[in-house]
């Protein structure tokens, strides 16, 4: 898969991820067996970039606007893994997060963020984040990021 970054501004973001989805064809039908992953970002061009690499690569993907709505969305369905932002209008990642490990334990979470917040990623680690990643990266290293957490079988820490 071609290595691109994902640029900080919401339109050049866009016409990233149109000419991405344009260049990955018609879209797959995921697998009812696949892991489900839940896309938490208050971008809708960021839910939607990241959702069709994520479906495209075989992944079962729920989006949410927000952590109040991931919340209600983990409450009827079982994700394997929350890809979460960390900084969102309702509630921070930090917040989901908790939330989440408090309602499932099971559940990992790999935790994204902004140039400007890339301080707080270590932190997200010690709080139970399986993993973390700083915006802008590429299709490549989200998708190389979210096997190496599904396949991992590590014991959760920082839950609590």
């Amino acid at each position: 898969m071609e290595s691109i970054g994902l640029p900080r501004d919401t339109t050049q973001l866009w016409l990233l991820g149109t000419w991405y989805i344009a260049k990955l064809g018609p879209r797959r039908v995921p697998d009812p067996y696949a892991p489900c992953i839940l896309v938490v970002d208050d971008d809708a061009e960021v839910q939607r970039l990241f959702s069709r690499v994520l479906e495209e690569a075989g992944y079962f993907v729920k989006v949410a606007g927000g952590g109040k709505e991931a919340l209600r969305l983990a409450e009827d369905w079982s994700f394997e893994l929350a890809v979460v932002d960390m900084t969102m209008p309702d509630m921070d990642g930090f917040e989901v997060l908790k939330a989440m490990r408090q309602s499932d334990p099971r559940v990992k979470i790999l935790m994204v963020s902004g140039s400007s917040f890339s301080n707080l990623l270590p932190l997200a680690k010690k709080l139970g984040a399986s993993a973390t990643l700083q915006k802008p990266f590429d299709p490549e290293t989200l998708l190389n990021t979210v096997c190496r957490i599904l396949a991992s079988a590590e014991p959760v820490a920082g839950v609590g």
